[in-house]
């Protein structure tokens, strides 16, 4: 039988890895969706007497 210890590290290794792949499958839609959003932007310079 596995002690103490050894239950609790696998179950937060477990836990670590699914909230890894979790936020990896929310943030890297995101991430692409911003930049297609920002890619439509132009920003430009003020003009030089404002």
């Amino acid at each position: 039988m596995p002690s103490r210890s050894r239950v609790l590290l696998a179950k937060a290794s477990v836990l670590a890895g699914i909230a890894v792949a979790a936020s990896l499958l929310i943030a890297i839609p995101g991430y692409l969706y911003g930049r297609a959003v920002a890619a439509g932007f132009r920003p430009t310079l003020p003009p030089a007497g404002a």
